[in-house]
């Protein structure tokens, strides 16, 4: 007698998330913009539009997570195994870019804002650094205290009594895109540095020759938790109102984005509704899996030793650095 197929399991978000846990955005989160003549649709998603600010031209999510669906969503919910293996390459990625971006023998203590799992932490740590960070989600900010030994708070930056005033660089990556108010986040990052202390952040670039390519294919594209979308000039434009002097924007194209942006697949034409469908991604999005995930690794260190930042905005990942005014 036949066994019956293995069902796959059900991702905890499906049991949380749902299309009517989402309101309108309201007015643009950058510059406040307001009303129906206000936006311009770039991708009409399933569920959950991605919109344009005529004023200010940031991209964001017309729909987003109550306040209460988004602490419970984030808490209890996020984290699976394929984000922890993405953030061990991350990690690669973003220590190097770090030690390109500020002078990192002068700098020692370091504030890590979303550090997930705690993988950069700890490579800072191993390069005789004083880290800390801050994660929301409990299961995440767990893992970077008992199993890698790190000094981790759970919760958000303004909640976890964090000094302020007092880190040398206070650093966040691919994590403003998920925050429903990025100034007010960059603003609280700033709070927390030394007088002449660095804000670094990074996130995707959706203004990139890459995503223009890919148009709706390019993965990045997750409207429920990536509600902003930002390019050079929008992520610029975030850390001045949030009162910092913006020292520059850098940006590079990871390995698998530039292999992707180039393959047929990825840039035929697609059904926008296709390309991204509400209960199909929160069905999964905490039980994939990381395809070769080891040879990715490896690429990826090799890949990240040769990264060379340039000083434009053409590269899929750009970083901004910020300095208190004077």
């Amino acid at each position: 007698m036949s066994q019956p197929a293995k069902q796959p399991a059900v991702s905890p978000a499906a049991t949380v998330l749902a299309p009517t846990d989402f309101q309108d955005r309201g007015a643009c989160p950058l510059c406040g913009a307001a009303g129906k003549d206000a936006f311009a649709t770039v991708h009409d998603f399933d569920v959950i539009p991605v919109r344009r600010c005529k004023a200010c031209g940031l991209m964001h999510s017309a729909r987003i997570m109550s306040a209460s669906g988004t602490a419970k969503y984030y808490q209890d919910v996020f984290g699976s195994e394929f984000h922890r293996k993405g953030q061990m390459i991350n990690a690669e990625v973003n220590f190097v870019a770090l030690s390109k971006l500020v002078p990192l023998r002068e700098v020692n203590t370091v504030l890590d804002v979303g550090c997930g799992y705690g993988y950069l932490p700890r490579m800072l740590k191993d390069a005789g650094k004083r880290p800390m960070g801050v994660e929301v989600s409990k299961g995440e900010s767990e893992f970077a205290r008992t199993q890698l030994g790190l000094e981790v708070r759970t919760g958000m930056l303004e909640q976890v009594g964090m000094p302020t005033g007092w880190f040398d660089a206070v650093a966040s990556f691919e994590v403003i895109e998920h925050v429903p108010r990025p100034v007010e986040f960059v603003r609280s990052m700033a709070a927390h540095i030394r007088p002449g202390g660095f804000v670094i952040v990074g996130t995707d670039n959706f203004e990139s020759p890459v995503v223009q390519r890919m148009g709706a294919r390019f993965p990045k594209w997750i409207p429920h938790t990536h509600v902003n979308h930002f390019g050079p000039e929008t992520l610029t434009e975030t850390m001045r109102r949030a009162g910092l002097k913006v020292e520059g924007v850098w940006s590079y194209t990871p390995l698998e984005n530039s292999i992707r942006s180039r393959l047929p697949k990825y840039r035929k034409p697609v059904d926008v509704k296709a390309a991204w469908n509400f209960a199909d991604h929160v069905k999964e999005e905490m039980g994939r899996n990381y395809p070769m995930f080891w040879l990715r690794r490896e690429l990826a260190k090799v890949w990240s030793a040769r990264l060379t930042l340039r000083k434009n905005g053409a590269g899929s990942m750009i970083f901004a650095v910020g300095r208190p005014r004077d």
